[in-house]
């Protein structure tokens, strides 16, 4: 009977390299990115449409166009800073069950077929 040492540490790939290309993830669908794209400009179109009919003196209008770009600029940084640190998140997660593997594995070379040492 196997140990459970030996099983987790025969159940990884033992010559698993540490590379960007094992990051990699799916891109986007077409569909997808022509979706994100149009509502974003038809958010972008209807506020500024809105913020120029709006029934108000001209520093009105353009304070308001100025948070508009200002809120717009700021939700881009927001999620670039979310997406970083969540990548960064998996990364390091990623760096630690490699490490785990191999302790597992350099220990199951110093365990005998029967368990025990």
């Amino acid at each position: 009977m196997q140990s459970s040492t030996q099983s987790i540490v025969s159940s990884a790939t033992p010559d698993r390299r540490f590379n960007m290309e094992n990051f990699r993830r799916e891109p986007d669908s077409p569909a997808w990115l022509f979706c994100v794209r149009a509502t974003f400009c038809l958010a972008i179109t209807s506020t500024g449409i809105g913020i120029y009919h709006l029934p108000a003196d001209a520093w009105i209008r353009g304070f308001m166009a100025m948070a508009a770009l200002f809120l717009t600029g700021s939700s881009f940084t927001l999620a670039k800073t979310l997406r970083d640190q969540h990548e960064a998140t998996k990364l390091t997660k990623k760096i630690d069950d490699i490490q785990t593997e191999k302790i597992l594995r350099d220990h199951a070379l110093h365990v005998e077929p029967n368990g025990l040492r």
